[in-house]
């Protein structure tokens, strides 16, 4: 990216973190529709990213959509998944959201290729957030409805919660 056209724009919302969405408001189409540069904005802040890239363009690309779903928010501000075109939320990139945050599986399709993956997926992750705040949190809160309706895994769920030693046996 150094030396490109876009460089000067990377480096106005690396130091202005707090305009992000206006500063990309005011970008130009062209840096909108180059996806390097995207991916680049999608560092700082994966949701502004989706929701200013072209609509024409990017946010009808499937690798794009991809990469932006497997990335952390490091500034919190959003789902990048509700920024993108719902039909573009695609079985493999609901798959790299799932495995980036386990609560994107309330985009999950039981007709998705990829189901049982992301729920073996987010179940496990789960389980894993239940062990790691077990008295610190309202459990129902940490499951998202999609899971809850699994009586079985709800079960795995209350003997995680009932004893340290049983996390891993119900995983």
């Amino acid at each position: 990216m150094e030396g490109s056209a876009f460089s000067g724009y990377l480096h106005q919302l690396q130091d202005n973190t707090g305009a992000l969405g206006t500063l990309l408001q005011g970008m130009p189409l062209d840096a909108k529709k180059n996806k390097a540069f995207m991916l680049k904005v999608a560092e700082i802040d994966p949701a502004y990213a989706m929701h200013y890239a072209d609509q024409d363009t990017l946010k009808r690309d499937e690798d794009f959509n991809i990469r932006i779903a497997s990335m952390k928010n490091p500034r919190n501000s959003g789902n990048a998944l509700a920024e993108m075109l719902p039909e573009m939320r695609t079985s493999k990139v609901v798959l790299a959201a799932v495995k980036q945050d386990y609560r994107n599986i309330k985009l999950v399709r039981p007709e998705m290729a990829e189901y049982d993956e992301m729920m073996r997926i987010a179940k496990k992750a789960a389980l894993e957030k239940i062990a790691d705040l077990r008295e610190a949190a309202d459990i129902t809160l940490l499951v998202p409805r999609v899971l809850q309706q699994d009586k079985e895994f709800m079960r795995a769920v209350a003997h995680a919660t009932a004893s340290p030693e049983s996390e891993t046996a119900a995983a």
